[in-house]
């Protein structure tokens, strides 16, 4: 399993005029074929007017790489689009680009470049975030312990991914992989060994979201 990788922040809409014909690249985070299929309908349903919706979509899991022309010449279209993706190294991202025809064509080399070059827009606007594989520990403690975890936490910036609050309280941290028995170790001297710690699974986390395996 990865450690890291590179995916999209989000959301994101690139746009590009060639020749009359306009190109609109939807980009999007996905992590199934069934999600990325379930977009693509979408936009196809959106976009229903176009000549064309081709798109490309990469899979962390399964290293999977789908493309399709959606009736461009074979070459021109969906490949551009899977080499954008490749070149940047980003995993579960789909890329849908839509062609309305202007009536002047392109030619291969025109194509090509088009909806290269409508995927890189629609991905810089998406944004890019890397991703880290963690593990999710979960931190059973005092009330009167709950304090000093969170101060730490936040000192050591440290994500906390929930807290939840019975008789006593549990707070749910992210660390990574090879800080993991630093972290424990911390925690037992910090709450004087009154704290229990354990391991409960993994997640990939980056700067602003969080996908659970």
């Amino acid at each position: 399993m990865a450690q890291t990788y590179f995916t999209v922040a989000g959301e994101g809409i690139g746009t590009l005029t060639e020749k009359k014909s306009r190109f609109i690249a939807t980009v999007c985070p996905v992590t199934s074929s069934e999600q990325a299929m379930q977009e693509i309908e979408k936009l196809r349903s959106k976009y229903w007017d176009a000549r064309h919706n081709v798109y490309a979509y990469t899979l962390l899991e399964g290293q999977i790489k789908r493309y399709s022309d959606d009736g461009e010449p074979s070459g021109t279209a969906g490949i551009p689009i899977l080499n954008v993706l490749e070149k940047m190294e980003l995993q579960n991202v789909l890329v849908v680009v839509t062609r309305y025809f202007g009536g002047i064509l392109l030619g291969t080399g025109g194509l090509i470049r088009a909806y290269g070059q409508a995927a890189k827009n629609g991905i810089e606007n998406a944004g890019i975030v890397q991703r880290c594989l963690c593990n999710i520990i979960a931190v059973s403690c005092s009330y009167t312990q709950l304090g000093k975890i969170e101060k730490f936490a936040q000192q050591q910036n440290i994500k906390i991914k929930d807290i939840l609050y019975t008789d006593k309280v549990c707070v749910y941290l992210y660390q990574k992989l090879s800080e993991t028995e630093k972290l424990l170790s911390q925690l037992t001297e910090l709450t004087d060994a009154q704290a229990s710690c354990e391991i409960i699974g993994q997640a990939y986390i980056g700067l602003d979201v969080t996908e659970t395996i």
